[in-house]
């Protein structure tokens, strides 16, 4: 069975852990980043079938890279999570074309739920 690689891009390592303890590794395969330039070095080097974005990336915009992603693929599903998301944001994320915009003080299991329902 092939797995689907998942970008998850934010600068918490504590967020990167949970995903690594949580998400079904039989399925799936996590590829961590940091900040926008790790995100985009590996979605122009590797197959990539789902991203998860955070909107604060150590003062760069996850905002900012949902647009690039979305200048080169249109196809490949985005998750936004984030706490940092005002009406505003959502706003703007849903105008870039995020798929799912989730806050971070759901937890993880709302993410995983959608990963499987986008995925599936």
């Amino acid at each position: 069975m092939v797995k689907v690689k998942i970008l998850l891009v934010d600068d918490d390592k504590r967020i990167q852990k949970t995903f690594q303890d949580f998400l079904p590794l039989d399925r799936y395969e996590l590829v961590g980043a940091s900040n926008s330039i790790e995100a985009q070095m590996i979605l122009s080097s590797q197959p990539v079938g789902l991203a998860v974005l955070d909107l604060n990336l150590n003062g760069e915009s996850g905002l900012t890279l949902l647009k690039t992603i979305r200048k080169t693929n249109q196809t490949i599903p985005v998750i936004v999570f984030s706490g940092a998301v005002s009406p505003e944001i959502e706003i703007q994320l849903k105008e870039a074309q995020a798929d799912v915009i989730i806050d971070k003080s759901n937890g993880i299991l709302p993410v995983l739920e959608k990963i499987d329902a986008l995925l599936g």
